[in-house]
């Protein structure tokens, strides 16, 4: 029984180190987004990483693994997710390019994955790989790759996908809005008397809604001044977000939040370049001879595109990141959606393993 203890304690330990790597490298990460509204998903973007890391080999490996907070056991545990939620994951590969073996049956073992041809030769939206995010997404993602993004140039894209859905365990309501005119409007804001989690200083304050099950919240950061964001969120870290996370108490509140939709597309090659991964993304300086023999192969892309919903009903969380290999690079392309009226920051989070699934930012009035 000690032995079966001491083995639990070492694969809890792991998972802690996991989250705790894709937590540093999404506030790492999450600085370097575009201004306005944004949101970014990190667990996806650890796992779609991770699996083009254990492709890696040689200074690549040691490049990618400084930054991003990745040994091989490590990224190999990404895969097995150490929190419940519906991971899909797959790979497309070009199909008169041949890959490793040992690869393809590493990322099947970890990930789950299939080998699946990357059959798209007129470079149309309509594909088998956005079919594939749009299920895995329900929906919520219908097009991850435009017209022409995937064509004969590209080797190889790795995908992870994760969604979730939840109505809240405390329910929020809505409040009739009568306008100037007499007309009755929807209310932006959902509202709540009762018991919510909560710390607050001087300069914002931190709501924690659960979800239903307690599983999972929405953490809303609030600034006390409404130009105050900027000022909360620089210098924010992994360290310190955690610190704030510890002091929330559940407390009597009554409390009015925005009702808010916000979607991203980034592309985060620039971002990870700018962390020291400039060897992964050149050709003739990458070496991925685990995943392929070609001396060329590079990554070109590293697509998140998130989709969240918050509503008096619960939170509705998509995501998938995609991490192409091609012989040329692409145009960056983002959207981003809605803006709640409000500047605040808010966070998709496992309560359990302190794990982020979506955190992000509305800065623009509500029109």
């Amino acid at each position: 029984m000690k032995i079966i203890g001491q083995l639990r304690s070492l694969v809890t330990s792991a998972s802690e180190m996991v989250i705790s790597g894709t937590s540093r490298l999404a506030f790492e990460v999450y600085p370097q987004l575009p201004g306005g509204n944004a949101v970014m998903a990190p667990l996806a973007l650890s796992s779609a990483v991770a699996m083009a890391f254990l492709g890696s080999r040689g200074q690549t490996t040691a490049e990618m693994g400084r930054p991003l907070f990745l040994t091989e056991p490590w990224a190999r545990q990404l895969g097995k997710h150490v929190i419940k939620l519906p991971f899909q994951n797959s790979l497309w590969h070009h199909p008169q390019h041949p890959f490793q073996p040992a690869y393809l049956a590493a990322l099947a073992e970890s990930f789950k994955t299939t080998a699946r041809p990357l059959d798209n030769p007129d470079g149309s939206e309509r594909n088998p790989l956005n079919a594939w995010v749009e299920s895995a997404t329900q929906k919520r993602i219908p097009v991850l790759f435009g017209s022409g993004a995937l064509n004969d140039a590209t080797r190889l894209v790795l995908v992870s996908s994760v969604t979730f859905s939840s109505p809240w365990e405390c329910p929020f309501q809505l409040k009739p809005v009568t306008n100037p005119s007499g007309r009755v409007t929807q209310d932006p804001f959902m509202h709540l008397k009762g018991n919510l989690g909560f710390m607050g200083n001087e300069l914002f304050q931190l709501l924690e809604a659960p979800c239903q099950g307690n599983a999972m919240s929405v953490c809303f950061m609030l600034p006390r001044e409404r130009a105050g964001l900027s000022r909360i969120t620089q210098g924010l870290d992994a360290k310190k977000f955690a610190g704030w996370v510890k002091e929330i108490k559940v407390a009597p509140v009554e409390v009015s939040l925005p009702r808010f939709q916000v979607g991203s597309k980034l592309d985060l090659a620039d971002a990870l370049r700018s962390m020291g991964l400039s060897r992964a993304f050149t050709a003739g300086q990458a070496d991925f001879s685990a995943m392929s023999s070609s001396p060329e192969l590079a990554m070109s892309r590293v697509l998140n595109q998130t989709a969240v919903e918050v509503t008096e009903a619960g939170v509705q969380a998509s995501a998938v990141t995609a991490v192409v290999f091609a012989a040329t690079p692409y145009v960056t392309d983002r959207v981003a959606s809605n803006q709640p009226d409000h500047p605040f920051q808010f966070f998709v989070r496992d309560r359990q393993s302190s794990a982020i699934l979506a955190m992000g930012r509305g800065e623009q009035p509500h029109s």
